[in-house]
């Protein structure tokens, strides 16, 4: 995943999605996003963060040809992503992704 670059300005968003099947038992999804970046060091060191969560209940439906098993496994996931930016000099940048 590719972050855009942290800036001065301290910014931040959340954002949440569910989707449900129209047919069937269980299936709905429950995503959530968390985005912060800024500056932590004022002229200095710059950062972002994305927290993604999302979480699946198993589905099933009556078309599959095993009824008595899920067509969607339940899963539950969890991703970070993050940038730091150091502004070294007025010529020389570096950048951490972890």
């Amino acid at each position: 995943m590719i972050l855009r670059q942290p800036t001065e300005q301290t910014e931040g968003a959340v954002g949440y999605q569910y989707e449900g099947p129209t047919e069937g038992s269980g299936g709905d999804v429950h995503k959530w996003n968390v985005y912060a970046g800024g500056s932590l060091i004022p002229d200095t060191l710059l950062g972002n963060i994305i927290i993604e969560q999302s979480s699946r209940d198993a589905w099933r439906t009556d078309q599959s040809l095993n009824p008595d098993s899920d067509v969607l496994e339940e899963r539950d996931e969890l991703n970070i992503f993050s940038s730091l930016k150091w502004l070294a000099t007025d010529q020389q940048d570096i950048d951490l992704d972890l």
